[in-house]
């Protein structure tokens, strides 16, 4: 009897441990499995929220950069008719800048002898055969001053050479005594091949920390970087 139960026991003994360690792994492979399905699942958010972010930053590009072609196709129609006066685009550039709140400033950088008409008000704004200016918010009003050596900068040359839009690496610019990041945007203006000028629009880059602030999982970091890698969000 007594061997009998000792057998009983060891059986029963063996059986409970098999058990545990059977369930131990099951409980181990669980948690191994439920860890990797929300590691995905984490991953899955994290990226969705990425390209949301990446996609509000890439609307705000495209809102400048199609305004910027308007005003191109603009200018070449009116180059085009024989129409290019420096009254007409410089009226038409005050009103575009006093309608979109987002841009800081606009240039124009074109060729003098393509215009039909520059007015003699707006002689000021020739330099070395260019007809360049830039209109700008100054004080809550706009503001025309004319651009030197405009030609001679990588928003021209860039978008001339490649005949396609140059975007600026971010850079610091001061307004109202506050740093603030800010890029420049540059569309080329060709006519049959000719080369007009170019077209530039400016604008800051604080609506990036608005995106990134609610986009951002807590206890989360996302960062909005540059071509070059620094960080401006």
């Amino acid at each position: 009897m007594k061997k009998q139960r000792s057998l009983v026991l060891k059986l029963s003994f063996i059986t409970i441990c098999t058990f545990l360690v059977l369930f131990s792994i099951f409980i181990v492979i669980s948690n191994q499995y439920i860890y990797y399905i929300s590691k995905q699942e984490q991953e899955t958010y994290i990226n969705s929220l990425s390209k949301t972010s990446a996609l509000l930053v890439h609307e705000q590009f495209n809102e400048t950069i199609s305004s910027l072609e308007a005003d191109r196709d603009l200018i070449i129609s009116l180059y085009k008719n024989g129409n290019l006066t420096s009254d007409a685009l410089l009226n038409y550039k005050n009103e575009a800048l006093t309608a979109n709140t987002n841009i800081l400033g606009y240039a124009i950088i074109l060729n003098q002898d393509d215009f039909a008409t520059i007015q003699p008000e707006d002689e000021a704004f020739v330099n070395e055969g260019f007809f360049s200016t830039y209109i700008n918010r100054a004080s809550g009003s706009v503001k025309i001053e004319p651009l030197v050596d405009a030609a001679g900068e990588d928003w021209y040359t860039k978008p001339k050479e490649t005949h396609s839009t140059f975007i600026m690496e971010p850079y610091a610019y001061t307004i109202n005594g506050q740093s603030v990041d800010m890029v420049s945007i540059a569309v080329p203006i060709y006519s049959n091949n000719t080369f007009l000028g170019v077209t530039i629009a400016d604008f800051t880059l604080d609506f990036l920390d608005e995106i990134v602030q609610s986009h951002t999982p807590e206890s989360g970091i996302q960062r909005v970087l540059t071509a070059q890698g620094t960080i401006i969000s």
